[in-house]
C-alpha cells in the first residue's frame, strides 16, 4: 500500500473493514478479534474519528504487544504491521477458526463499531461458524456492466456524505460491496436496475382495495428496483 491508496481508504471513513484510531491503546484487542470473527480488516493508527491524518509512531515494544495480542486469541492468528507516511496499518485477515475470543470475551464487527457478543449470540455464532453471510455472497448472476444502476449508487454516496474522489470500483470494493470484480449481494440489492431478476422477495407490492374483502383491486403498483428506492416509492 503507498501514499495515495492509504488516503483513498481513509476518505471512504470507518465502517465494517476500516476503525481509525489516533495511537495505540489496550482497547486495540477488541477491534483484532472484532475483525478477525468478521471479514478482517485494518486499523489506522494515526488517524483520528474525523478521518484526518494526525500521525503515530509505534514504539518496539508495542508492536510485541499487537503480535502478542494476535498470537494469544482464542484459537492463535497473526497480523501484519507496516506504516505507511506517518500512519501505522495494522491488517487483520479474516479467520479461518472462528469464532475467536480474546480474555474470554467474543467480539465481531457491527458497521463501524466492534461489539462484543452475549450469550445467545455466541451460541449462534458457533452454530453458523463458517457459513458465509448472504449479504456477503458474490452474486454471480449479475452483469456489472448492464445491471448496474449509476444513479442508484451517487443517491448511495451522497447519503452517505462520501465524495466520489476515486474510481467506482476500489470505492465499491472498500466499501465491501465488490469482490474479485463482481457485486456481493448486498451490493445488487442496493445499485440493481431490477431486483426481481435476482430476488424475487425483495420487490415491493402495494395494492388498494375495495372495502375490507380484498376482493376488487382498485390500484396496484410493483417496485423492482434497488432497495432505497423501493422504499420510498412504496411510503409514497
Amino acid at each position: 500500500m503507498n501514499k495515495e491508496e492509504l488516503l483513498e481508504l481513509i476518505r471512504t471513513g470507518e465502517g465494517y473493514t476500516l476503525e481509525f484510531k489516533k495511537r495505540f491503546s489496550s482497547s486495540i484487542d477488541r477491534e483484532i478479534c472484532a475483525f478477525a470473527n468478521s471479514n478482517g480488516g485494518r486499523i489506522l493508527l494515526g488517524v483520528d474519528d474525523k478521518g484526518d491524518v494526525v500521525g503515530h509512531s509505534l514504539t518496539n515494544d508495542d508492536k510485541s504487544r499487537i503480535h502478542d495480542i494476535a498470537r494469544n486469541m482464542d484459537p492463535s492468528f497473526s497480523v501484519d504491521i507496516f506504516r505507511v507516511g506517518n500512519v501505522t496499518v495494522i491488517s487483520v485477515p479474516k479467520g479461518k477458526d472462528k469464532p475467536y475470543a480474546v480474555h474470554g470475551h467474543f467480539y465481531i464487527r457491527i458497521g463501524s463499531n466492534s461489539q462484543q457478543l452475549n450469550r445467545e449470540e455466541i451460541l449462534l455464532f458457533f452454530q453458523q461458524r463458517g457459513q458465509l453471510k448472504f449479504d456477503e455472497k458474490i452474486n454471480h448472476k449479475f452483469d456489472y456492466d448492464t445491471d448496474f444502476n449509476d444513479d442508484a449508487f451517487k443517491e448511495f454516496l451522497h447519503r452517505a456524505g462520501i465524495q466520489p474522489t476515486i474510481t467506482k470500483e476500489r470505492l465499491l470494493t472498500n466499501l465491501g460491496f465488490l469482490e474479485h470484480e463482481e457485486l456481493t449481494n448486498a451490493g445488487v440489492l442496493f445499485f440493481c436496475k431490477d431486483v426481481s431478476r435476482f430476488f424475487l422477495n425483495a420487490n415491493i407490492t402495494c395494492v388498494l382495495y375495495q372495502g375490507d374483502s380484498k376482493y376488487k383491486i382498485l390500484d396496484k403498483k410493483v417496485f423492482e428496483c434497488d432497495l432505497i428506492s423501493n422504499y420510498e416509492e412504496a411510503v409514497s
